[in-house]
């Protein structure tokens, strides 16, 4: 690059900067600035070993890419072409992989949260679990997108992890094979029959989440329901608008959740639209390390218009906004443009998150047997959602419900005839809630007979 091509060059940035409606209090520094970017270029296409490595469009890319970095900010990021494709399908709903979130927290790849029903989470990855690394390749330094890249791969292939769980000392491999995802939505039951009291868990926020949330309370109203436990452990979020509905379903009137950025008059509050169909319905909602996001909005919303009581452990700290914006060439900038702020104006802040009026801790060991519980009981045909976990110490019948014969031969199988019976597990949070909305509904039993 001569001279006039540098001057062409800076005088272009300027010109950028300027209709984009920049104010530089020292255009001097400016012009340093750009000087510098210019010559760094000019010398590495003009002196690097390797010329092919110093095409225009990568030294420009790499730029941006090292712009947005220099932020600090895990979710901000410049994506290239490859990248930009691969987000854009991971928005549609299904994709292939393992089945997990992820994200950078205190600057180690960690997984927010396993989705119910693929194989990460059937290969028990817990929310909290650091991997440490992905196929025997160390991810110290790895950005989220690199992940996502080696994560994935073809449907039927293995990928081994190997992963730290929170509070544990020894590392272990995880051995996974890929497949094509579809995130359920929710899953519900009646807890007590007696008490009527429902529980519903949401698995993630997805764009048909509403509807099926809205059929789903209708049902249970029409059961008896007079009281409900809304399950967000494990959920990593979604989409806004759903997450304000869910809120919606609950709330009479107010706030829901701010969105405040940079410039006030984009800021926008959701508030509630219509009679909260179940605004008086006795609630509680159970919250862990693995509800991000979305989740946080409905907990942060629950709590602050005091619907429900949180019950659990502090959540995940995902408060702030993305937005896309193309740049061209088939590149975006994911950009951090808001951040989420409760009905009593408190920010949601990133790797703070929200704390449970009740905290209830659950250790890796019973995550991991009422993950194995709840695997058993399905073979037996005796699950359902919530109770698996809530009857812990009562052991249930050892007979297993008739299955298809597997596709592998019977001696490859790793499944018993039988199951042995096992020490049951007691999901201790869920049974919190349930006892704390049985006392409710004695109370206001009595409050009713004047007792």
């Amino acid at each position: 690059m001569n001279r006039r091509q540098i001057a062409w060059f800076l005088a272009i940035l300027i010109l950028v900067a300027v209709c984009a409606g920049r104010t530089f209090s020292n255009s001097n520094e400016i012009y340093r600035q750009m000087n510098l970017v210019t010559t760094v270029y000019a010398m590495i296409r003009k002196l690097y070993v390797n010329p092919e490595e110093t095409k225009v469009d990568k030294l420009f890319q790499g730029a941006c890419r090292g712009m947005v970095e220099s932020l600090g900010d895990p979710h901000s990021v410049f994506l290239n072409m490859e990248q930009n494709k691969r987000f854009t399908e991971d928005t549609q709903g299904e994709f292939g992989g393992i089945g997990i979130e992820i994200g950078i927290k205190d600057g180690i790849l960690t997984i927010m949260s396993p989705i119910r029903d693929t194989p990460g989470y059937d290969a028990g990855l817990l929310p909290g679990d650091r991997i440490i690394k992905i196929d025997g390749k160390s991810t110290e330094g790895i950005s989220l997108y690199e992940a996502v890249k080696v994560l994935r791969g073809k449907v039927g292939s293995k990928v081994v992890l190997t992963v730290r769980h929170p509070n544990a000392r020894n590392d272990v491999d995880v051995t996974i094979e890929r497949a094509l995802i579809k995130p359920p939505s929710l899953a519900s039951s009646m807890l007590d029959e007696d008490a009527k009291i429902a529980y519903v868990q949401l698995f993630t926020f997805t764009t048909r989440l509403g509807d099926e949330f809205t059929e789903t309370l209708e049902k249970l109203k029409e059961q008896g329901m007079r009281a409900l436990v809304l399950d967000l452990r494990g959920n990593p979020g979604g989409d806004l608008s759903m997450a304000v509905r869910v809120s919606d379903a609950f709330i009479a009137e107010g706030p829901i959740v701010s969105v405040k950025g940079r410039d006030a008059r984009n800021n926008r509050v959701h508030s509630a639209t219509r009679d909260g169909t179940f605004a008086d319905l006795p609630l509680v909602c159970l919250v862990n390390r693995g509800s991000a996001s979305a989740s946080e909005i409905v907990a942060g919303c629950l709590r602050d218009h005091e619907r429900a009581l949180l019950i659990g452990e502090r959540t995940y700290g995902k408060g702030s906004v993305q937005n896309i914006f193309p740049v061209g060439e088939g590149t975006a900038l994911k950009l951090t443009t808001a951040q989420y702020f409760t009905p009593k104006d408190l920010p949601i802040k990133d790797d703070v998150g929200i704390n449970p009026d009740i905290e209830v801790p659950m250790s890796t060991d019973t995550l991991m047997g009422l993950r194995l519980q709840e695997r058993e009981d399905k073979l037996r045909g005796h699950y359902k959602p919530g109770l698996s976990g809530l009857n812990g110490n009562e052991p249930l019948p050892t007979e297993r419900k008739e299955v298809p014969e597997p596709e592998t031969p019977k001696e490859n199988w790793d499944e018993p005839d039988e199951l042995p019976r096992r020490e049951r597990v007691t999901d201790i949070q869920l049974k919190a809630a349930v006892k704390i909305l049985r006392l409710q509904l004695n109370l206001v039993s009595a409050g009713a007979t004047g007792q």
